[in-house]
């Protein structure tokens, strides 16, 4: 007997350290704060990453709302530190890091008050399970040995173009008034060639991913303090470093004009320019008090109403399948404002706000979207710290116009994002020089249009401008920003939108041929050649479109509904390009004295129409 208690005694040193070192086979439920994905980081080895010569890496580190790494960004389902490393690299940024076992963030700098962390980068990368890819708000950081490139710059002058300084601007009040589409990531070069094709004198980026044109400014123009356009070009890559405005503010380009200096102080007074048009006379100042760089909209609740948007609250998402299928560029001043206008600009009557910095659009909600009761929509929005953009995998939902099921006195008047009736929405059949169709689009009809009021609202520049404007060009640049409607008029103009347009033209107008292809039909003076992706019998307006994820989404530039209003010039100034009319089916040419900014512009018989 005795011999088998000193065994049992013997044993329980044994048994205490066999529980001391699987302590975690005992965890207490009350420190379960992981999940079973993280915990499992902890006990498989790490897999060194296949990094590119001169990669290395540097630590867990911190992140937040305000990022650490502010260059470009994407998420990946098969996410590794090789993918997010080679792609930082591709771009020309000496800083890569990998955050919630899915997201790549690039940059050339740690921001924002990055840290070393002492723990946090324990998620396992979704690409492959051997790897660390950061946690919540914590990063895996990797650097480069090469040279960091320049500090983001203003881009003095680019084909013509001048810097003209930092330009005052307001959603309310847009200082250049024609909102441009343009494909990929905004840089300065994208908007002004934009702006250039389709004929307009002054340019502007705002809010590094917004391009904005005008042939006049408004009376009350005004310059504010150079330093107040500070945010980075979303296309920014490698030594290519250039500032696109800010919040309210546009770094303002003129086409003839020679570049300000930038080193000059903020004060020095901007010589009044004055076209030779009577009517077009325009004195800017300059705003000598530094304003701080913020959000359009104003700090109002979780829930604004008195724009038209109506909150339908906290819904799930995944990055597979997104709730809401367009997403926009992700910004690190959002609001919920700043998505609803963007959104609204674009044609959408749904918006949602998720993870701070997401901003995602749609007219459907994607079958099996649901409401999420469990708190995950809590994040404050990067723009404005009073209100709440989602959370992880949780969107803030709104509808403008007033929802199925909220009860609204005005129910019936309430503005809704205009759509196209099924009895518009029927195929025409092509007559000569019409293409049928063309990589699942199909040609819908000879619509109506008007400069004061465009039936499609974003214009679109195409590789090779008006002149090289086809109908593919055209279609493929819809296409490539989630338009599912497209039209081409007078021979060298591009617009998308999300809807048909209303009225069907029976009159012919459109039988103007294409610059770039001289035996195929481009609209005409005020006329539509429309297509519709996705139609290939009479059919109404699809919204149902394939999900795409918030990197590498195209941008839409404007972020305000009066963006589809295109200014109007037909001044015979040197420096305006002028207006030119015709009623034939051949190209008119622009009889304007400026060479280097002539474009051809809608018109008919009796009265010239400036080009949008």
């Amino acid at each position: 007997m005795f011999p088998t208690v000193w065994a049992g005694a013997a044993l329980v040193p044994v048994f205490s350290a066999i529980l001391s070192t699987n302590a975690l086979i005992f965890e207490l439920p009350s420190h379960a704060k992981r999940t079973s994905h993280n915990r499992l980081a902890h006990k498989v080895k790490r897999a060194a990453p296949v990094l590119p010569i001169g990669w290395a890496y540097q630590g867990c580190y911190t992140d937040g709302v305000a990022r650490s790494l502010t260059g470009p960004t994407f998420n990946a389902d098969n996410m590794t530190n090789d993918k997010c490393v080679a792609y930082c690299a591709a771009n020309k940024y000496i800083y890569a890091a990998t955050e919630y076992s899915r997201e790549c963030y690039c940059g050339n700098s740690l921001e924002n008050g990055a840290t070393v962390a002492t723990s946090g980068c324990d998620m396992m990368c979704n690409g492959d399970t051997t790897q660390s890819c950061g946690g919540g708000f914590r990063i895996s950081v990797y650097k480069s040995s090469a040279t960091a490139p320049p500090a983001p710059s203003a881009l003095a002058s680019y084909n013509g173009w001048g810097y003209q300084g930092c330009l005052v601007d307001s959603t309310a009040n847009r200082a250049l008034g024609v909102g441009m589409g343009y494909t990929g990531s905004l840089t300065p070069q994208k908007c002004l060639d934009a702006c250039h094709g389709q004929g307009y004198l002054y340019a502007g980026m705002e809010y590094s991913v917004e391009c904005y044109c005008a042939n006049t400014l408004p009376a009350n123009a005004a310059l504010g303090n150079l330093l107040d356009c500070n945010m980075p070009c979303a296309g920014n890559s490698g030594n290519d470093q250039y500032f696109c405005g800010s919040g309210n503010r546009l770094s303002f380009y003129k086409y003839g004009a020679a570049a300000i200096s930038q080193s000059s102080s903020a004060s020095s007074t901007v010589a009044s320019s004055t076209s030779s048009q009577a009517t077009d006379t325009i004195t800017t100042q300059v705003v000598t008090t530094t304003q701080t760089t913020t959000s359009a909209a104003a700090s109002v609740s979780n829930a604004p109403a008195a724009n038209g948007w109506t909150t339908m609250g906290c819904y799930t998402d995944k990055v597979t399948s997104r709730t809401l299928a367009f997403g926009q560029p992700a910004s690190a001043a959002m609001t919920i404002e700043k998505c609803q206008a963007t959104c609204l600009a674009g044609g959408f009557k749904y918006a949602g706000v998720e993870y701070s910095v997401e901003c995602f659009c749609a007219n459907t909600l994607t079958v099996g979207a649901g409401p999420a009761n469990d708190g995950r929509c809590k994040m404050p929005c990067s723009g404005d710290a009073s209100e709440t953009c989602g959370g992880a995998d949780g969107v803030n939902v709104f509808f403008y116009g007033v929802a199925a099921g909220t009860s609204s006195a005005a129910g019936s008047s309430a503005s809704s994002v205009a759509t196209s009736s099924p009895s518009a929405a029927q195929p025409a059949t092509p007559t000569n020089g019409v293409v049928a169709t063309y990589n699942g689009w199909t040609y819908m009809n000879c619509y109506v249009d008007a400069v004061a009021a465009r039936t499609l609202p974003v214009a679109m520049g195409v590789l090779g401008g008006p002149a090289a404007m086809t109908v593919e060009l055209c279609l493929d640049a819809c296409k490539k920003n989630n338009y599912p409607v497209a039209g081409l008029e007078y021979s060298s103009e591009c617009y998308c939108g999300n809807a048909l347009p209303p009225q069907i033209a029976t009159d012919g107008r459109c039988k103007m041929y294409c610059n770039g292809a001289a035996t195929t039909i481009c609209g005409g003076p005020d006329g539509l050649t429309v297509y519709q992706y996705g139609v290939a019998a009479a059919s109404s307006l699809s919204t149902t479109a394939t999900s795409s994820s918030t990197v590498g989404a195209s941008s839409i530039s404007s972020s305000s509904s009066n963006t589809s209003t295109a200014a109007a010039s037909s001044s015979s100034s040197t420096t305006t390009p002028a207006s030119s009319s015709s009623s034939t089916s051949a190209p008119a040419s622009s009889s304007s004295s400026n060479t280097s900014a002539s474009v051809s512009s809608s018109s008919s018989t009796s009265a010239s129409e400036s080009s949008s």
